[in-house]
């Protein structure tokens, strides 16, 4: 099973040490990355299905396509699809649970994937594969968006549609909390 985040194109970049400064030099672009990945499976990866299966399916870090669509044989990684994939597992937002699928009935089953305080909100979608042998038998999608709720959401649409209002208040607000945290700490 796998439950996938809004698809985005994101620039990886390295940094070099240039005269004692560390400045972006070379970049790369991954497109249509999901922003959130978690897969869980029954057994181990490897055994669940073949390599020319799980790339056709794009199943799996080293099978998840970072230049376009799936294909039949697996991607060829560089050190900037290494370094995204090794940066959204840090921030768990990436993750691989192997045999965490657990059969409840021959029809029923639970794949329990937590989502971290910073998931991306957007639409999502959970994938259900049915494998027998190494191949393919069924699949099933559903979508479902994430989305933010009260004060926050206020706070984000307020940002989005009005960002001077909201520039505005954040300098007030800052002005206001510097002000009193001088008034609290004031040596008379």
């Amino acid at each position: 099973m796998t439950l996938s985040g809004p698809l985005r194109n994101i620039v990886a970049r390295r940094k070099e040490r240039v005269a004692g400064i560390w400045i972006n030099r070379e970049s790369h672009e991954l497109s249509r990355v999901p922003s959130f990945l978690a897969i869980a499976t029954t057994a181990p990866m490897a055994d669940v299905a073949g390599n020319p299966v799980r790339a056709r399916q794009g199943l799996g870090f080293d099978m998840l396509p970072t230049r376009g669509l799936p294909d039949a044989l697996p991607p060829i990684r560089t050190d900037f699809d290494a370094a995204f994939f090794r940066l959204k597992q840090k921030d768990g937002l990436f993750s691989l649970d192997e045999g965490a699928v657990e059969f409840l009935s021959p029809q029923l089953f639970k794949a329990p994937i937590a989502l971290p305080a910073n998931v991306p909100i957007g639409w999502y979608t959970a994938t259900v594969y049915l494998f027998s042998g190494g191949a393919l038998l069924s699949k099933t999608t559903q979508d479902f968006s994430i989305l933010k709720g009260g004060f926050e959401q206020a706070i984000t649409d307020l940002a989005h549609r009005q960002p001077a209002l909201y520039g505005l208040a954040t300098v007030i607000v800052a002005c206001f909390t510097g002000w009193l945290a001088g008034v609290a700490f004031r040596k008379d």
